[in-house]
């Protein structure tokens, strides 16, 4: 993954952008290091920016987001792959954001979505294309964790960020976010975490109510949750932010419970890490740790700041984040079309890791170069 415009560590799943602006998906099958090409998916009319996959209950879908204002949903009605280890799946976007400053205006609608097999048993189709859901180029698009439905969210040069929600009549309903009046350019879903219910009664955990980043052309990042109790997405408190564009950002797995991380990078050459919660105040009982806040306490908690650490400067303009599945590790994809890695180390400083090898020949985990530490 050696693309400046993205880096991915998700599962099997290894998305990248080359280069090109064919305005197709390329869907591979990865079987011990060999990739099989199966499926070419069209139906967008500029260069594709993003994808993403919906979690495996809902079957195998792919969103995609394009130049042309619009977003598509891609899903596979036969074949597959195995779910071992040595198996995956890999899809490639034909479109790549340019190196310059913008996100553009629409270059039209998507129509005639459809795919074309070019080997394997695997078909795909369309299920659902949100034509002309922005007036100009949606720039990120992410699947939210499954435990709040098959959602998705999308953001846009427009300004503005669309929520797409299945509902239980099978209809899709769309809501939008009035976000970054200079355009937005990426989203990221918070982790599904729970809380104790407090005052309800049974005792029972509750879940978090769905929360968003988002990183714009203001150089900002916005915080945005759905109201529990009016359904309303309202935006949250957040101070700081980046000296240039914010190109991307990602909210990481959670590690410890009551701990938020945010990674965001931007055109200003840096990648910031943001923290919020208290990792001390864990219950002991080992279940939910500072999860369990009482009803009570919710106003309190949410004046909590959120503080920040600042990776050393990179040489060029940083393009695209990553965490990996366990939350420790970030991946960095910057201008000079080099993906670096980074993990946090016991004290709370981050390491880059220069070198990686291949686990399936050495079996070691590379070695690292450099630390920086809490701010």
């Amino acid at each position: 993954m050696t693309s400046k415009h993205t880096s991915r560590l998700i599962h099997a799943h290894n998305v990248q952008k080359p280069k090109t602006s064919d305005r197709t998906i390329k869907i591979y099958d990865i079987h011990n290091n060999t990739y099989t090409p199966t499926a070419t998916l069209t139906g967008h009319t500029g260069p594709i920016y993003q994808l993403s996959w919906s979690h495996p209950k809902y079957g195998t879908i792919l969103a995609s987001a394009s130049f042309d204002g619009s977003v598509l949903l891609h899903r596979e009605t036969g074949g597959g792959t195995s779910s071992n280890t040595s198996s995956g799946r890999k899809a490639s976007a034909g479109g790549a954001r340019g190196s310059g400053r913008g996100g553009g205006h629409s270059a039209g609608s998507a129509s005639g979505a459809n795919a074309a097999n070019t080997g394997g048993n695997n078909n795909w189709t369309t299920i659902k294309a949100f034509i002309n859901l922005h007036e100009s180029s949606v720039n990120s698009v992410q699947f939210a964790p499954h435990e709040y439905g098959l959602v998705c969210c999308a953001a846009s040069s427009d300004g503005r960020v669309s929520v797409m929600t299945h509902g239980e009549d099978g209809e899709w309903t769309v809501e939008y976010l009035a976000d970054c009046k200079l355009g937005v350019n990426a989203v990221s879903w918070a982790p599904y975490s729970v809380k104790a219910s407090g005052s309800s009664g049974d005792g029972g955990p509750v879940p978090m109510p769905p929360r968003i980043v988002t990183g714009g052309c203001d150089n900002g990042i916005r915080i945005w949750v759905r109201n529990p109790t009016t359904s309303v997405w309202e935006q949250e408190e957040f101070e700081g932010g980046h000296k240039d564009w914010v190109r991307d950002v990602a909210w990481a797995p959670v590690i410890i419970p009551g701990v938020s991380v945010i990674a965001s990078c931007s055109e200003d050459r840096t990648v910031i890490i943001w923290k919020k919660g208290e990792e001390d105040e864990g219950n002991g009982d080992g279940d939910f740790g500072s999860d369990r806040v009482d009803a009570n306490d919710e106003g309190e908690e949410s004046k909590k700041k959120w503080s920040s650490t600042v990776l050393p400067t990179f040489e060029d303009p940083v393009w695209r984040l990553s965490w990996s599945v366990t939350g420790n590790i970030l991946a960095v994809s910057s201008g000079d079309s080099n993906v670096t890695l980074w993990k946090e180390e016991l004290d709370g400083s981050w390491s880059r890791v220069t070198h990686v090898e291949d686990v399936g020949e050495s079996g070691g985990a590379g070695k690292e170069d450099g630390s920086v530490g809490q701010q």
